[in-house]
């Protein structure tokens, strides 16, 4: 086996795209990334749900930036998953309270394109009147010694139908010194998320830093606000890592506090103080959500299930072959699709304009069956 691992690291060339490369099982996790994408969402969704409950508009905005940068948790990254193949489909409800029927959230994610490989998702819980929907975009880079994961894409949130963007819906992920030293995996790049209706917008950097994995951000009073610059001030900032813990504070400096230390000082001091914003540990919810008893035959489990068994009982070379005959079944329907001059048609997603994608029917969990 370790031969094969070293002949297959000698194969990779610097700036090879990942996501065209076909991984031996030595380097998978035992499940697709449909289902890790899907864990990472539901993990922290009680966050959002506690978010619809806030009056307080800026209070609401940090509800929902706290779920965001939960969601932003350490990785190990030891292994991948497996790369979602075209079609395949993802769907899953969780009850979030035994006493509340209504209090229930369902997710569907469909891989709607293979290269570049993009996946559509639509999270509902219709009793909370909460809703979550994008597509996001993988490009995954070797380089030396590293690799660079880039995420394109948007989310869109709603709750109680004040709509929060984002224009990337995730930020991405750098994973170092994979083949020699100690390996380092962190987050990258900004979050950007606005609130039109309250007027609000949240600018994030998330940097590799020698105290680790930062999160440094601001919020603006203002949803036109497009980017930091020195004579920009923000009504709170935010510190701390990603995933937790993390701080935010009021912004003294900011207009709406002028004269307040003169006018009433055990309020300045009151605004003054630092509150927890978030602690990944603390507020991973460990759920296990429920399937559609009848599974489709695209569906990750389904696809999967060869390959997962094998990776589980470590026999790694029955893997590869078992996920060698999916490939093969990938390229095969493929190639069936040129010959009659056709395109792959998703079956919750559509294609909209500027190739972006969004749900066929917004009310589709109506139709989940356990």
């Amino acid at each position: 086996m370790f031969g094969a691992v070293r002949s297959f690291i000698g194969q990779l060339q610097k700036g090879q795209e990942l996501t065209r490369v076909s991984l031996p099982c030595v380097f998978l996790r035992p499940y697709s990334l449909l289902e890790e994408v899907a864990a990472r969402e539901l993990s922290h969704f009680d966050l959002l749900i506690a978010a619809s409950e806030i009056k307080d508009p800026v209070q609401r905005f940090l509800g929902v930036a706290r779920w965001l940068i939960s969601t932003a948790r350490q990785e190990e990254y030891r292994h991948k998953p497996f790369n979602p193949v075209i079609g395949e489909v993802h769907r899953c409800k969780y009850n979030h309270d035994p006493k509340d029927e209504n209090n229930t959230t369902y997710l569907v994610m469909e891989q709607v394109e293979h290269h570049p490989p993009t996946c559509g998702i639509r999270i509902d819980n219709p009793g909370k009147n909460i809703w979550l929907e994008g597509f996001i975009t993988f490009k995954a880079e070797m380089f030396t010694n590293s690799v660079q994961i880039t995420n394109y894409g948007q989310l869109t949130i709603s709750v109680n139908e004040e709509i929060y963007f984002l224009p990337k819906p995730m930020p991405d992920l750098l994973v170092k010194n994979i083949l020699m030293g100690t390996k380092v995996v962190a987050w990258e790049g900004d979050i950007d998320i606005v609130c039109a209706q309250s007027n609000l917008r949240g600018l994030c950097q998330l940097a590799l830093k020698s105290k680790g994995n930062t999160c440094e951000g601001n919020i603006y009073d203002s949803a036109e606000k497009t980017e930091k610059s020195k004579d920009d001030v923000s009504l709170i900032i935010v510190d701390g890592k990603c995933g937790g813990p993390a701080i935010w504070k009021w912004n003294l400096k900011h207009p709406s506090f002028e004269g307040l230390k003169k006018k009433d000082e055990a309020a300045y001091k009151e605004k003054s103080k630092e509150k927890e914003l978030c602690d990944e540990e603390s507020t991973r919810t460990v759920l296990i959500p429920t399937y559609p008893e009848q599974q489709e035959k695209n569906s990750s489990i389904t696809i999967w299930e060869p390959v997962r068994k094998c990776i589980i009982a470590n026999d790694m070379d029955q893997g590869d072959i078992e996920k060698q005959k999916i490939e093969n079944g990938q390229r095969a329907l493929f190639m069936g699709l040129k010959e009659k001059g056709e395109s792959w048609q998703p079956v919750y997603f559509k294609a909209t304009s500027n190739n972006q994608w969004a749900i066929n029917d917004p009310k589709w969990w109506k139709d989940y069956k356990d």
